[in-house]
């Protein structure tokens, strides 16, 4: 007898059996039964309901994605097929491709088949339990293990049932950057320097002539008189010649590691006092005359021990006049006779009043921070005799002491 006898049978022995319900029963029912209550205002509840339950299925259809079982290691679901009735399975029926399948998934897992004599016909044929089989067949299963397939077998049959994909570009590689060897060159402090000084000549000179009457004054004729007085009087001239306060503004380039050059502008005043005593008769003249300098120096850095610097400097130097002004005075004992001021004019771009003159000197420079340095720079003057036509210091000292103090600031 099969499985399925008894089940054809259970029709036929329950036809009959119904019990009437007891009276009065449905009549009770539909008296508990209210009826129900139409709710109008209620529907938009049901309709926003019925839309967010569209809404959840037509996301889940979209966002569920079944497994792919053509991936390499996805398991593979048990396909269970209801037995065969006897007397229909046909030795040699069962289809070829059992053998590759198992072949190509040797170590899937074998879902349990309920028992049955009868033949199963399955792309994987659905174990036995353990329940349904005999003591003589058990130590049969544990006996024939399952032979694992060679290694290069694996992995041939992962490498065809793996899907094929276009090759990737390689990625466009990029050649390092190469920087040169070798620590980079130390930045100088100090390439530009711009400086600002005040000095001049430490020397004075003075000279006594004799001769006769006062010199005749360049102005006023109301002199005349006075000149008439002392004409033929022996007289002596007394001259004194200095240098005033001299400022500079200098600019340094240093284009080698000791060695720099530097130009600028200078503003020198000239002093000349003139006395002249004749009997009891004086006059007096002031003269002060402004020069435009331009240098032109090279530098050469003897010492340079962090903050402290030893250098020496020389060049030559032009100086050309722009400015003069003349006072002048004149007494006959204790009374002032006459007193006047002019301002001549100068040709400053006239080569005979330029003067030329050649500087050398040794600076002593302290830096105080990083962009600026104190420097004091004593040194020798010479200037070319025989230049212009006025009487000053340069004509009466040739060669001086110079003196420059100033301060410097440290250009990068």
């Amino acid at each position: 007898m099969s499985n399925k006898d008894w089940t054809d049978k259970l029709p036929a022995l329950l036809e009959g059996l119904e019990e009437a319900a007891p009276e009065g029963l449905w009549d009770a029912v539909q008296a508990g039964v209210r009826p129900a209550r139409r709710r109008v205002a209620a529907g938009w509840w049901y309709a926003a309901a019925a839309l967010a339950v569209a809404a959840a299925v037509v996301l889940a259809v979209l966002l569920w994605k079944p497994a792919d079982s053509s991936a390499p290691g996805a398991p593979v679901a048990p396909v269970l097929v209801s037995p065969v009735p006897e007397g229909r399975l046909v030795e040699g029926s069962v289809p070829e491709t059992l053998p590759s399948v198992l072949e190509t998934h040797p170590e899937a897992p074998k879902p349990p088949v309920p028992c049955s004599s009868a033949p199963i016909l399955a792309v994987e044929a659905p174990q036995t339990p353990d329940s349904c089989l005999s003591a003589d067949d058990k130590p049969e299963r544990e006996q024939k293990p399952v032979s694992p397939l060679p290694e290069e077998e694996k992995n041939a049959s992962r490498e065809q049932n793996e899907p094929q994909t276009l090759p990737k570009k390689p990625a466009p590689q990029v050649e390092p950057v190469r920087w040169p060897t070798g620590a980079p060159a130390k930045k100088r402090k100090g390439v530009w320097q711009v400086g600002v000084s005040g000095g001049g000549l430490l020397a004075q000179a003075s000279s006594t002539s004799a001769g006769i009457g006062l010199p005749f004054p360049d102005t006023k004729a109301s002199t005349i008189p006075i000149d008439a007085l002392t004409r033929n009087v022996a007289s002596t001239t007394e001259s004194r010649h200095r240098q005033g306060l001299r400022g500079s503004v200098l600019i340094n380039y240093r284009f080698a590691k000791r060695w720099s050059v530097g130009t600028g502008l200078s503003v020198s005043s000239l002093i000349s006092e003139f006395t002249t005593t004749a009997g009891n008769s004086i006059q007096a003249t002031i003269q002060n005359t402004l020069y435009l300098g331009i240098p032109l120096n090279v530098q050469f850095n003897i010492l340079d021990i962090r903050r402290f610097q030893l250098y020496a400097t020389g060049g030559p130097m032009v100086e050309l006049p722009f400015y003069r002004h003349t006072s002048t005075g004149q007494w006959v004992g204790s009374q002032t006779v006459e007193s006047s001021s002019s301002q001549p004019r100068i040709r400053p771009f006239d080569p005979q009043g330029w003067r030329w003159s050649v500087n050398l000197a040794a600076g002593v420079q302290f830096q105080l921070f990083s962009h600026g340095a104190l420097f004091v720079q004593p040194g020798v003057c010479w200037h070319i005799p025989g230049q212009g036509t006025e009487e000053d210091v340069y004509s009466s000292r040739p060669v001086a002491f110079d003196l420059n103090l100033g301060f410097r600031f440290l250009l990068f």
